[in-house]
């Protein structure tokens, strides 16, 4: 790397806003490609960078939001000497010259073996590129493919049986069931408790007796169904609930459905990497993919909002072109810790979605996914009488007043029982006025900590939802610890500091072990009662990131005790043999994707961060079933609602571009 181009990617290195990595890679580049130009050796570091928080490439005219820390950090961005931002038009113009040159560092968008792709005003690594091609092109081919077979009268009457029209919420639960039957690649997308794994159950059971009809007089071969979600938390909840509404389809009359079908639902549903067979040491090679297909007919994929760009391609991949491919979640939560926000860009933009029937009255084009996607709104869970569900929808609308109104039990939603009083599955702890002045970055500016402070309010309602299920596991009775565990839990959006999860579990912890308390005894680090998360996936063990399990005597024994394959089931295994693991009296918002917990306490940073969201808010809240209290500032929560998740990524546009019809195509 020349003199002049090594000093200016160091000056955005000191400037904080690269590190070493991203230095290295520049100056590996430079001197492969003999780059000098330091316009393109910035690029490079940043799209470096880029999947490392989370995005899949480098827009370039926006890269101070790439790299930003604190939404403040404008007026320090050009502070340190020789790290000012290069204008955009400047920075475009250095990267296609280089790209226009045989053999360079970057290329345009295309076959190659450069390390960089430029596309537009995105910068990709090639192989982030390439896993957007991959993914874009195998998802406009299998939303544009019409399956075959599919009797539409028989359709029509099967969906009136399994969702009839008085049903709450009918019109979006038939639109999801007719996209998925009609679709070779579906989404259902839905907020918490709308419905997605119970319709989807129900969509099984119209998949299936439609297969049988189809089959006439003839021997019939069930179409081979496999269910996935990302973690084991994730497929145990999925497997829950589509056991259930077997059960209830079972005892439900007028439904059409042949009741012999129901037995070939499956209530088993795998992990992702199980799915597709992990090879051991090689977390990214499966023993499936596209040159060996999984053997099924129809996959459905819950929690799809938590799948990174990398493993949402594999798996697509994986899957049969003729096979339906139906992807369950929440566009609304939280993306993946990895790079891409696939779901959200799969659902296109919330603001102008495009109905595929209103675009072909207007005589527009119709991208070939836009009717592939089926929204469920109707809240069956969380309803106008909660609290929480109030307050979910206010965040998701970006409404910081009546989110902060919910939460102080001053108001009440519109639709809301008039007759009722505030909402009791609300609480809200904020600094008092003796806390100090708060500042534009939700810090005090006494300079003092309210953080601690704070959280010790709710030191007595900690210990007593934690008792149960330490009473539980100190009695030996490992199913109703784990039965305990899913009853309250502290959530966070960080893991380090005082109110970050090493914090919080070292402060919970010592209440829990205080003379007066004395329910655990943390000297052992095998003590009773210890709860514990797996961080890394042992498929040996059937253990994987993200299972919980608790810590038990039994007969004189220490063992972990983990929920079982069956309902009810337990499993035990010795603590030496665990993987990679942590306590978990608190937990990273991110983590707790895919569980579901009685009571949620969401505890939140003494100031803004660049990962406190409105997405992570709304993950947080919903977490919960039955009550959350939140604790924090207003500063701090106005903040989060209005910040949003920002992910680079070209994936919505390729995908909703319009598309020809002649590239619509019956399957086989």
């Amino acid at each position: 790397m020349g003199t002049e181009a090594l000093a200016f990617v160091l000056a955005f290195r000191e400037a904080g806003r690269i590190g070493p990595l991203e230095v290295q890679f520049a100056r590996t580049l430079a001197r492969l490609g003999r780059e000098e130009d330091p316009l393109v050796l910035l690029g490079a570091a940043l799209a470096c960078l880029a999947p490392l928080r989370g995005h899949v490439c480098l827009e370039v005219g926006r890269a101070r939001d790439l790299v930003r820390q604190e939404a403040d950090d404008d007026a320090a961005d050009d502070a340190v000497p020789g790290a000012a931002w290069p204008h955009p038009a400047a920075w475009m113009g250095a990267l296609s010259r280089c790209a226009a040159r045989p053999g360079a560092i970057v290329r345009p968008a295309g076959p190659g073996n450069s390390p960089l792709v430029l596309e537009g005003d995105r910068l990709y690594l090639d192989r982030y590129w390439d896993y957007e091609q991959r993914l874009s092109m195998e998802i406009r081919t299998r939303a544009g493919t019409v399956p075959a077979g599919i009797p539409s009268p028989d359709l029509d009457g099967l969906i009136d049986g399994l969702f009839p029209a008085e049903r709450p919420g009918a019109d979006g639960l038939r639109q999801a069931a007719a996209t998925t039957a009609t679709h070779g690649f579906s989404i259902v997308a839905g907020g918490p408790g709308t419905g997605k794994t119970t319709t989807v159950t129900r969509i099984l059971a119209l998949l299936l007796d439609l297969s049988r009809r189809a089959a006439g007089a003839g021997p019939w071969t069930p179409p081979r169904i496999a269910l996935m979600a990302p973690t084991g938390k994730a497929a145990a909840r999925m497997k829950e609930s589509i056991r259930c509404e077997v059960a209830d389809l079972a005892t439900q009359p007028g439904t059409g459905i042949d009741p012999s079908v129901l037995a070939h639902i499956p209530v088993e549903a795998s992990t992702i990497h199980r799915c597709l067979g992990t090879t051991p040491g090689q977390r990214t090679r499966f023993r499936f993919g596209a040159d060996n297909l999984l053997p099924v007919d129809v996959a459905v994929v819950d929690e799809a909002s938590m799948i990174d760009f990398a493993l949402m391609t594999r798996l697509v991949e994986a899957i049969p072109r003729r096979a339906r491919l139906i992807l369950l979640g929440d566009r609304d939560q939280l993306a993946s810790v990895e790079a891409g926000a696939v779901l959200g860009d799969l659902c296109g933009d919330p603001d102008r979605q495009v109905p595929a029937e209103s675009a072909a009255q207007a005589g527009a084009p119709v991208p070939a996914i836009a009717g592939a996607v089926a929204f469920l709104t109707h809240p069956f869970r969380f309803g106008a009488d909660t609290g929480i569900g109030a307050l979910s929808r206010a965040i998701r609308a970006r409404d910081v007043a009546k989110a902060l109104a919910y939460l102080r039990r001053q108001a009440r939603e519109p639709g809301a029982p008039v007759d009722a009083g505030p909402y009791t599955d609300l609480a809200f702890e904020e600094p008092g006025p003796d806390a100090g002045p708060i500042g534009r970055a939700g810090a005090r500016r006494d300079g003092q900590a309210m953080g601690p402070g704070l959280f010790d309010r709710v030191r007595g309602r900690v210990i007593e939802r934690f008792r149960p299920f330490l009473d539980a596991a100190r009695q030996g009775d490992a199913a109703g610890a784990l039965e305990g565990q899913r009853d309250f839990c502290i959530l966070t959006p960080h893991r380090k500091g005082r109110l970050g999860v090493e914090g919080l579990n070292a402060r919970v912890e010592s209440w829990l072990a205080e003379g007066d308390v004395a329910l655990i005894d943390p000297r052992d680090e095998w003590y009773v009662g210890r709860p514990i998360l797996v961080t890394e996936n042992d498929p040996g063990l059937e253990l994987f990131n993200g299972d919980m399990g608790v810590i038990v005597r039994i007969d004189g024994q220490l063992r972990a005790a983990f929920p079982g394959s069956a309902e009810g089931d337990v499993r035990l295994l010795h603590p030496g043999r665990l993987p990679p693991h942590e306590t978990v009296f608190a937990m990273t918002v991110h983590k707790s994707q895919g569980s579901q917990f009685a009571h949620v306490l969401v505890v939140l940073p003494e100031r803004p961060s660049p990962i406190l969201t409105r997405e992570l808010l709304y993950t947080a809240v919903t977490r919960a079933r039955t009550d959350v209290t939140v604790l924090g500032s207003p500063a701090v929560i106005e903040r989060a609602i209005r910040e949003s998740v920002l992910r680079f990524s070209g994936l919505r546009q390729k995908v909703w571009e319009p598309a020809d019809p002649s590239r619509i195509r019956r399957s086989p």
